[in-house]
């Protein structure tokens, strides 16, 4: 399957687990596109300022890869500051957030796999 960007669906969540500001999602793959194997694989667009707050991944996992910019993520109440190419993987029960608090855009792809 070919996706061109243009066909993506985009949504604005605000609040993201009780986290600051908005954050856009870009879809690139929808839940039944991922043939039971995932239901997110998205980039998130995060403006300065803004987060997705702490939450866990039970009977599930969620991978962060950094594409633009910095962000400070949360592993399990440990803050760590990841760049472009950097990635951290959460799940079994662990918990993350992630905090744009740079004074620039950041883009993340985040896939959520079941």
């Amino acid at each position: 399957m070919v996706k061109k960007k243009d066909s993506n669906r985009s949504e604005i969540r605000e609040h993201v687990k009780d986290g600051k500001g908005a954050v856009q999602f870009c879809h690139i793959f929808e839940q039944d596109e991922l043939l039971g194997k995932a239901r997110t694989f998205a980039v998130m667009k995060m403006k300065p300022g803004t987060s997705i707050g702490d939450h866990p991944h039970v009977g599930e996992a969620e991978a962060y890869y950094v594409l633009k910019g910095e962000v400070e993520v949360s592993d399990d109440g440990e803050k760590i500051t990841l760049g472009e190419g950097d990635a951290m993987l959460t799940g079994e029960g662990h918990s993350h957030a992630i905090e744009n608090k740079s004074a620039a855009d950041a883009e993340v792809l985040a896939i959520i796999m079941l």
